[in-house]
């Protein structure tokens, strides 16, 4: 049997979505809602720039086409809208990134979504065995011949120690992304050897993941402030500072 190889991705903390294109042209897209029922969010992934309404390249399949991937706010991008938000007196800010990127797809306005700027990662092909895909790696690299936004931090990784070296170095390069990644998901690379191992549990018995170690610094309380919104609701705010 052919040696195993391992695709390692950064794990994107964002929202999972699906989009779904028939005959190269996106026509639905949907998130996990609240787990059993999916929410359809259609005019909003339509809205989204990095996502193209049309598959371009070669291998374009005919018919209804499956992908997946991550919708995440960048950091440049949550901090404009968090200051927006803080100088209108807004009675709810963000907590973070990713509360943000789920709270602009529950919108019912495709314009407020356009304009907060969401981008995306593809990195799954739903049936890749029926367009001739054997691999993640091969599948990425076909996300990206049609045009979809993939994450190029990937590695294709023979043993254990090129997958250490590839964590070592994204634990150090991630600090300075426009996005937030709290780890690495490592997949057996061959499609035909994840079938062999089968589903499981959640995860799959062919991929596992990474946790990187939390940021860790000393700091001081100076002072908190007690902003009331404009529904009159108090909410203390703590001002830390470097210890």
């Amino acid at each position: 049997s052919a040696a195993a190889a391992f695709t390692v991705e950064l794990k994107i903390d964002g929202v999972a979505f699906t989009a779904f294109y028939r005959d190269g042209a996106l026509y639905r897209g949907a998130t996990r809602g609240d787990g059993p029922t999916g929410e359809d969010v259609t005019a909003n992934l339509k809205a989204i720039k990095a996502i193209p309404a049309k598959l371009t390249g070669n291998n374009i399949p005919s018919g209804e086409i499956e992908m997946r991937g991550d919708i995440y706010m960048p950091r440049q991008e949550f901090a404009r809208l968090v200051k927006e938000q803080e100088e209108s007196e807004a009675d709810r800010v963000f907590a973070n990134p990713r509360n943000a990127t789920a709270g602009s797809l529950k919108l019912l306005d495709p314009n407020i979504v356009a304009a907060r700027n969401l981008h995306c990662f593809f990195y799954q092909v739903i049936d890749p065995d029926e367009i001739g895909i054997e691999g993640q790696s091969a599948a990425l690299a076909q996300l990206a011949e049609w045009g979809l936004p993939v994450n190029p931090l990937h590695k294709l990784c023979s043993d254990a120690d090129e997958i250490l070296a590839f964590r070592d170095r994204i634990d150090v390069e991630r600090h300075d992304l426009p996005y937030d990644t709290d780890g690495l998901v490592i997949k057996l690379d061959s499609f035909a050897q994840q079938q062999v191992l089968g589903l499981g549990a959640r995860p799959p018995n062919w991929a596992g993941a990474y946790q990187f170690p939390p940021d860790r610094a000393e700091t001081v309380v100076k002072e908190t402030r007690v902003p009331v919104g404009k529904l009159g609701r108090p909410t203390p705010v703590a001002e830390p500072h470097p210890a």
